[in-house]
């Protein structure tokens, strides 16, 4: 009888050992422990990246990778793909309503011959699945 009791409680410790290494592990794996270096490197790519982004936005060629958010002058784009020949992008206009989206689905070879979203013009240079490029026209 003493000894299935001992026996018992060494399977529970050995189980309850167990899931707290598991949980131990899972913890480290999400949470982890992070030092600032590398935070701060983390961050300062980001940033990076966000400025490279702005800054191509701000030049003649404006590049959109899909369901990313740029500013291009007034206007806020996204670009949702390309599907059967069609070029989908929303674009927003803060100054008149910063909540609303509006959807363009525009043929490719319309798109070729010049296209106006938010009051701007552009030109095609490209589209892809992922990407999408265009040259502003400044008038």
């Amino acid at each position: 009888m003493e000894e299935n009791r001992n026996r018992r409680w060494l399977i529970i410790g050995f189980f309850l050992l167990i899931g707290l290494l598991f949980v131990g592990f899972i913890y480290t794996a999400v949470v982890g422990p992070r030092s600032m270096q590398s935070q701060q490197r983390l961050e300062g790519a980001v940033s990076s990246y966000e400025n490279k982004m702005r800054v191509r936005s701000d030049e003649k060629t404006v590049i959109l990778s899909l369901g990313q958010v740029i500013s291009v002058g007034k206007i806020i784009m996204i670009y949702r793909g390309f599907e059967d020949d069609r070029i989908n992008v929303d674009v927003i206009i803060p100054e008149l309503d910063p909540e609303t989206a509006y959807h363009h689905s525009i043929h490719e070879s319309e798109a070729k011959r010049g296209l106006k979203l938010g009051g701007q013009d552009f030109e095609l240079i490209s589209a892809g699945k992922t990407k999408l490029r265009l040259n502003r026209i400044k008038r």
